[in-house]
Protein backbone atom coordinates (compact mmCIF):
# COMPACT_ATOMS: atom_id res chain seq x y z
CA UNK A 1 0.00 0.00 0.00
CA UNK A 2 1.31 3.44 -0.86
CA UNK A 3 1.73 6.03 1.88
CA UNK A 4 2.16 9.67 1.02
CA UNK A 5 2.98 12.04 3.89
CA UNK A 6 1.95 15.62 3.33
CA UNK A 7 4.52 18.39 3.55
CA UNK A 8 3.88 22.02 2.71
CA UNK A 9 0.54 21.04 1.19
CA UNK A 10 2.11 18.50 -1.28
CA UNK A 11 2.06 14.72 -1.39
CA UNK A 12 5.50 13.29 -0.66
CA UNK A 13 7.00 9.86 -1.14
CA UNK A 14 7.00 7.09 -3.77
CA UNK A 15 4.72 4.28 -4.81
CA UNK A 16 5.30 0.79 -3.53
CA UNK A 17 5.79 -1.07 -6.79
CA UNK A 18 5.21 0.04 -10.32
CA UNK A 19 1.72 1.22 -11.20
CA UNK A 20 0.05 -0.63 -14.07
CA UNK A 21 -0.49 1.61 -17.13
CA UNK A 22 1.00 4.56 -15.32
CA UNK A 23 -2.05 5.05 -13.13
CA UNK A 24 -2.56 4.95 -9.39
CA UNK A 25 -5.69 3.70 -7.68
CA UNK A 26 -6.29 6.48 -5.16
CA UNK A 27 -8.79 4.35 -3.31
CA UNK A 28 -5.90 2.20 -2.18
CA UNK A 29 -3.85 5.14 -0.91
CA UNK A 30 -3.55 5.86 2.80
CA UNK A 31 -2.77 9.49 3.56
CA UNK A 32 -1.03 10.37 6.78
CA UNK A 33 -2.25 13.79 8.06
CA UNK A 34 -0.29 15.89 10.54
CA UNK A 35 -1.85 16.19 13.99
CA UNK A 36 -2.50 19.91 13.38
CA UNK A 37 -5.20 19.04 10.81
CA UNK A 38 -8.83 19.03 11.92
CA UNK A 39 -10.94 16.12 10.72
CA UNK A 40 -14.70 15.85 10.47
CA UNK A 41 -15.03 12.93 12.84
CA UNK A 42 -14.22 12.36 16.47
CA UNK A 43 -13.47 14.90 19.18
CA UNK A 44 -11.12 17.70 18.36
CA UNK A 45 -9.36 20.22 20.59
CA UNK A 46 -8.94 23.64 18.97
CA UNK A 47 -6.06 25.66 20.36
CA UNK A 48 -5.35 29.16 19.09
CA UNK A 49 -7.58 28.65 16.04
CA UNK A 50 -9.46 31.46 14.30
CA UNK A 51 -12.93 30.52 13.10
CA UNK A 52 -14.61 33.06 10.83
CA UNK A 53 -18.41 33.19 11.22
CA UNK A 54 -18.84 29.58 12.33
CA UNK A 55 -22.27 28.10 12.97
CA UNK A 56 -22.29 26.12 16.19
CA UNK A 57 -25.04 23.52 16.54
CA UNK A 58 -26.02 22.87 20.16
CA UNK A 59 -22.50 23.49 21.48
CA UNK A 60 -21.46 23.05 25.09
CA UNK A 61 -19.20 26.04 25.69
CA UNK A 62 -18.08 25.23 29.21
CA UNK A 63 -16.72 28.26 31.06
CA UNK A 64 -15.30 30.83 28.63
CA UNK A 65 -12.54 33.01 30.06
CA UNK A 66 -13.99 36.07 28.30
CA UNK A 67 -16.65 37.12 25.81
CA UNK A 68 -18.87 39.89 24.52
CA UNK A 69 -22.62 39.33 24.49
CA UNK A 70 -23.52 42.77 23.12
CA UNK A 71 -25.12 41.30 19.97
CA UNK A 72 -26.67 38.24 21.60
CA UNK A 73 -30.41 37.82 22.03
CA UNK A 74 -32.72 35.35 23.63
CA UNK A 75 -31.16 35.21 27.11
CA UNK A 76 -33.94 34.00 29.43
CA UNK A 77 -34.13 36.06 32.62
CA UNK A 78 -35.54 33.27 34.77
CA UNK A 79 -32.87 30.69 33.91
CA UNK A 80 -30.09 32.71 32.28
CA UNK A 81 -29.34 35.30 35.01
CA UNK A 82 -28.18 34.37 38.47
CA UNK A 83 -28.04 36.43 41.65
CA UNK A 84 -31.49 38.02 41.37
CA UNK A 85 -33.56 38.49 44.48
CA UNK A 86 -36.85 36.74 45.08
CA UNK A 87 -39.47 37.77 42.53
CA UNK A 88 -37.14 40.03 40.51
CA UNK A 89 -37.12 37.74 37.46
CA UNK A 90 -40.92 37.70 37.52
CA UNK A 91 -41.00 41.50 37.87
CA UNK A 92 -38.68 41.98 34.90
CA UNK A 93 -40.70 39.62 32.75
CA UNK A 94 -44.07 41.05 33.85
CA UNK A 95 -43.67 44.57 35.32
CA UNK A 96 -46.92 44.97 37.21
CA UNK A 97 -47.68 46.68 40.49
CA UNK A 98 -48.48 43.31 42.08
CA UNK A 99 -45.12 41.88 41.07
CA UNK A 100 -43.34 45.03 42.29
CA UNK A 101 -44.94 44.72 45.71
CA UNK A 102 -44.13 41.00 45.82
CA UNK A 103 -40.46 41.53 44.96
CA UNK A 104 -39.76 44.71 46.97
CA UNK A 105 -41.04 43.56 50.31
CA UNK A 106 -40.40 46.79 52.24
CA UNK A 107 -41.87 49.06 49.58
CA UNK A 108 -44.57 50.36 51.91
CA UNK A 109 -42.69 49.79 55.17
CA UNK A 110 -41.17 53.23 55.58
CA UNK A 111 -39.92 53.23 59.18
CA UNK A 112 -36.31 53.13 57.93
CA UNK A 113 -36.79 55.64 55.13
CA UNK A 114 -37.40 59.37 55.54
CA UNK A 115 -39.26 60.85 52.58
CA UNK A 116 -40.07 64.53 52.17
CA UNK A 117 -42.00 65.74 49.14
CA UNK A 118 -42.82 69.38 48.50
CA UNK A 119 -44.30 70.74 45.27
CA UNK A 120 -45.95 73.88 46.71
CA UNK A 121 -49.39 72.84 45.50
CA UNK A 122 -51.29 72.91 48.79
CA UNK A 123 -51.21 74.88 52.02
CA UNK A 124 -51.80 78.57 52.63
CA UNK A 125 -49.57 81.63 52.59
CA UNK A 126 -49.49 81.82 56.38
CA UNK A 127 -46.22 81.28 58.25
CA UNK A 128 -45.94 77.60 59.16
CA UNK A 129 -48.69 76.57 56.73
CA UNK A 130 -46.93 76.97 53.38
CA UNK A 131 -46.97 73.91 51.17
CA UNK A 132 -47.38 70.37 52.50
CA UNK A 133 -44.45 70.68 54.93
CA UNK A 134 -45.48 73.93 56.62
CA UNK A 135 -42.61 76.17 55.55
CA UNK A 136 -41.66 79.09 57.77
CA UNK A 137 -41.04 82.71 56.81
CA UNK A 138 -37.95 84.42 58.20
CA UNK A 139 -37.58 88.21 57.93
CA UNK A 140 -33.85 88.66 58.46
CA UNK A 141 -33.92 92.41 57.84
CA UNK A 142 -36.93 94.37 56.65
CA UNK A 143 -40.40 93.01 56.13
CA UNK A 144 -39.95 90.93 52.97
CA UNK A 145 -42.80 89.32 51.04
CA UNK A 146 -43.99 85.78 50.34
CA UNK A 147 -46.47 84.52 47.77
CA UNK A 148 -47.63 81.58 45.70
CA UNK A 149 -47.27 82.42 42.02
CA UNK A 150 -48.72 80.90 38.87
CA UNK A 151 -47.13 77.60 37.92
CA UNK A 152 -45.91 76.63 34.47
CA UNK A 153 -45.92 73.45 32.39
CA UNK A 154 -42.82 71.85 33.92
CA UNK A 155 -42.90 73.70 37.23
CA UNK A 156 -46.51 73.46 38.39
CA UNK A 157 -46.18 74.63 41.99
CA UNK A 158 -44.19 77.78 42.69
CA UNK A 159 -43.55 79.83 45.81
CA UNK A 160 -41.66 83.12 45.81
CA UNK A 161 -39.60 84.67 48.60
CA UNK A 162 -38.51 88.31 48.30
CA UNK A 163 -36.60 90.71 50.51
CA UNK A 164 -37.70 94.28 51.06
CA UNK A 165 -36.39 97.03 48.81
CA UNK A 166 -34.24 98.85 51.38
CA UNK A 167 -30.48 98.35 51.11
CA UNK A 168 -29.23 95.39 53.16
CA UNK A 169 -32.65 93.74 53.57
CA UNK A 170 -32.93 89.95 53.49
CA UNK A 171 -35.56 87.22 53.92
CA UNK A 172 -35.54 83.44 54.32
CA UNK A 173 -37.85 80.47 53.80
CA UNK A 174 -37.17 77.25 55.71
CA UNK A 175 -38.54 73.96 56.99
CA UNK A 176 -38.49 73.69 60.77
CA UNK A 177 -40.64 73.53 63.83
CA UNK A 178 -40.44 76.66 65.96
CA UNK A 179 -36.71 77.13 66.66
CA UNK A 180 -35.85 73.45 66.16
CA UNK A 181 -33.69 72.32 63.25
CA UNK A 182 -35.38 69.06 62.22
CA UNK A 183 -32.56 67.28 60.39
CA UNK A 184 -29.53 65.66 62.02
CA UNK A 185 -27.31 64.36 59.22
CA UNK A 186 -24.41 63.29 61.47
CA UNK A 187 -24.48 61.97 65.04
CA UNK A 188 -20.95 61.67 66.49
CA UNK A 189 -19.27 59.67 63.72
CA UNK A 190 -22.28 58.03 62.04
CA UNK A 191 -23.53 59.68 58.83
CA UNK A 192 -27.02 59.39 57.42
CA UNK A 193 -27.09 58.62 53.73
CA UNK A 194 -29.44 61.06 52.04
CA UNK A 195 -30.22 62.68 48.71
CA UNK A 196 -31.75 66.17 48.71
CA UNK A 197 -32.90 67.94 45.54
CA UNK A 198 -34.11 71.53 45.44
CA UNK A 199 -35.56 73.06 42.26
CA UNK A 200 -35.27 76.85 42.26
CA UNK A 201 -34.72 79.92 40.12
CA UNK A 202 -33.45 83.42 40.76
CA UNK A 203 -35.42 86.34 39.41
CA UNK A 204 -32.27 88.47 38.97
CA UNK A 205 -28.48 88.19 39.14
CA UNK A 206 -27.42 91.80 39.81
CA UNK A 207 -26.49 92.92 43.33
CA UNK A 208 -27.91 89.71 44.79
CA UNK A 209 -27.05 87.71 47.90
CA UNK A 210 -28.47 84.18 47.73
CA UNK A 211 -27.98 80.89 49.57
CA UNK A 212 -29.96 77.67 49.45
CA UNK A 213 -29.37 74.20 50.88
CA UNK A 214 -28.92 72.85 54.41
CA UNK A 215 -27.79 75.16 57.20
CA UNK A 216 -28.08 75.65 60.93
CA UNK A 217 -29.44 79.19 60.84
CA UNK A 218 -32.18 80.98 58.91
CA UNK A 219 -31.78 84.37 60.60
CA UNK A 220 -28.67 85.65 58.79
CA UNK A 221 -27.66 85.95 55.15
CA UNK A 222 -24.50 83.97 55.96
CA UNK A 223 -25.36 81.12 58.35
CA UNK A 224 -22.93 79.92 61.00
CA UNK A 225 -22.68 76.40 59.59
CA UNK A 226 -24.00 74.59 56.57
CA UNK A 227 -23.56 72.93 53.21
CA UNK A 228 -25.29 74.94 50.53
CA UNK A 229 -25.25 76.70 47.17
CA UNK A 230 -24.19 80.33 47.13
CA UNK A 231 -24.49 83.15 44.63
CA UNK A 232 -23.42 86.38 46.29
CA UNK A 233 -22.21 89.37 44.28
CA UNK A 234 -20.75 90.87 47.45
CA UNK A 235 -18.35 87.90 47.45
CA UNK A 236 -17.51 88.42 43.78
CA UNK A 237 -19.46 85.35 42.60
CA UNK A 238 -20.27 84.95 38.92
CA UNK A 239 -20.99 81.21 39.10
CA UNK A 240 -23.12 79.21 41.49
CA UNK A 241 -20.79 77.99 44.26
CA UNK A 242 -20.74 74.88 46.45
CA UNK A 243 -20.07 76.05 50.00
CA UNK A 244 -19.21 74.47 53.32
CA UNK A 245 -19.15 76.67 56.42
CA UNK A 246 -18.03 75.31 59.75
CA UNK A 247 -18.17 78.23 62.11
CA UNK A 248 -15.44 80.19 60.33
CA UNK A 249 -15.31 81.56 56.81
CA UNK A 250 -17.16 80.04 53.89
CA UNK A 251 -15.13 77.64 51.75
CA UNK A 252 -16.50 77.86 48.21
CA UNK A 253 -15.90 75.86 45.01
CA UNK A 254 -17.51 76.61 41.66
CA UNK A 255 -20.23 74.25 40.45
CA UNK A 256 -19.34 75.24 36.89
CA UNK A 257 -22.66 76.95 36.15
CA UNK A 258 -22.88 80.69 35.55
CA UNK A 259 -25.54 82.40 37.64
CA UNK A 260 -28.69 83.10 35.63
CA UNK A 261 -32.47 83.14 35.91
CA UNK A 262 -33.10 79.63 34.54
CA UNK A 263 -34.60 76.81 36.55
CA UNK A 264 -31.98 74.72 38.32
CA UNK A 265 -32.06 71.68 40.57
CA UNK A 266 -29.47 71.57 43.33
CA UNK A 267 -28.48 68.10 44.53
CA UNK A 268 -26.85 67.55 47.94
CA UNK A 269 -26.14 64.01 49.09
CA UNK A 270 -24.13 61.81 51.40
CA UNK A 271 -23.19 58.35 50.18
CA UNK A 272 -21.87 56.95 53.45
CA UNK A 273 -18.63 58.85 54.16
CA UNK A 274 -18.78 60.72 57.43
CA UNK A 275 -19.01 64.54 57.16
CA UNK A 276 -18.76 64.39 53.35
CA UNK A 277 -21.33 66.12 51.16
CA UNK A 278 -21.52 65.88 47.37
CA UNK A 279 -23.09 68.79 45.49
CA UNK A 280 -24.09 69.21 41.85
CA UNK A 281 -26.78 70.97 39.82
CA UNK A 282 -28.60 70.90 36.50
CA UNK A 283 -30.28 73.48 34.30
CA UNK A 284 -33.89 73.29 33.06
CA UNK A 285 -34.19 69.59 33.85
CA UNK A 286 -30.96 68.57 32.08
CA UNK A 287 -28.22 66.25 33.27
CA UNK A 288 -26.42 67.01 36.53
CA UNK A 289 -23.01 68.55 36.01
CA UNK A 290 -19.72 68.27 37.83
CA UNK A 291 -20.10 66.99 41.40
CA UNK A 292 -18.17 68.90 44.05
CA UNK A 293 -17.35 67.21 47.35
CA UNK A 294 -17.21 69.35 50.50
CA UNK A 295 -16.28 68.17 53.98
CA UNK A 296 -17.52 69.55 57.27
CA UNK A 297 -15.06 69.06 60.12
CA UNK A 298 -17.47 69.57 63.01
CA UNK A 299 -19.49 66.50 63.97
CA UNK A 300 -19.54 67.05 67.74
CA UNK A 301 -23.05 66.62 69.09
CA UNK A 302 -24.49 66.00 65.66
CA UNK A 303 -24.92 68.36 62.74
CA UNK A 304 -28.42 69.83 62.84
CA UNK A 305 -29.78 71.53 59.75
CA UNK A 306 -32.74 73.35 58.27
CA UNK A 307 -33.58 73.13 54.59
CA UNK A 308 -33.45 76.82 53.86
CA UNK A 309 -33.32 79.46 51.15
CA UNK A 310 -32.04 83.00 51.86
CA UNK A 311 -32.30 86.06 49.61
CA UNK A 312 -30.89 89.54 50.20
CA UNK A 313 -29.88 92.65 48.29
CA UNK A 314 -26.28 93.77 47.98
CA UNK A 315 -26.14 97.44 48.95
CA UNK A 316 -29.01 98.45 46.72
CA UNK A 317 -32.50 99.75 47.45
CA UNK A 318 -34.19 97.10 45.33
CA UNK A 319 -36.14 93.97 46.20
CA UNK A 320 -34.55 90.63 45.27
CA UNK A 321 -36.36 87.31 45.03
CA UNK A 322 -36.14 83.61 44.27
CA UNK A 323 -38.72 80.92 43.54
CA UNK A 324 -38.95 77.37 44.84
CA UNK A 325 -40.69 74.77 42.72
CA UNK A 326 -39.92 71.44 44.41
CA UNK A 327 -37.96 70.00 47.33
CA UNK A 328 -37.38 66.24 47.57
CA UNK A 329 -35.48 64.40 50.31
CA UNK A 330 -34.71 60.69 50.72
CA UNK A 331 -32.76 59.57 53.77
CA UNK A 332 -32.01 56.15 55.23
CA UNK A 333 -32.12 55.79 59.01
CA UNK A 334 -32.21 52.97 61.57
CA UNK A 335 -35.35 52.84 63.70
Amino acid sequence: MAQFPIKNGLLQGTLDGTPSGGTVNLASLALTLPSAFVTLTGSQTLTNKTLTSPTLTTPVLGTPSSGNLANCTGLPIASGVSGLGTGIATLLATPTTANLIASVTDLFVAQNVVVLEEDFIGGTNADGQIGMLGWRQGAISGSGSYAYIQGTLNNPGQYQTACASASGNASSLYVGGSALAPFIFVDASTPIQFDLRITFKLNQTTLTRFRIGIMNDYSAVTPGRGEYLRYDTSSGDTNFMAVVKDGGAETASSLGVAADTNWHTLRIRNTGTNLEYKMSMNTNGGAFGNEVTVTNTNGVGGITRYICGIIGNDATAAAKSFILDAVKLRATVSR
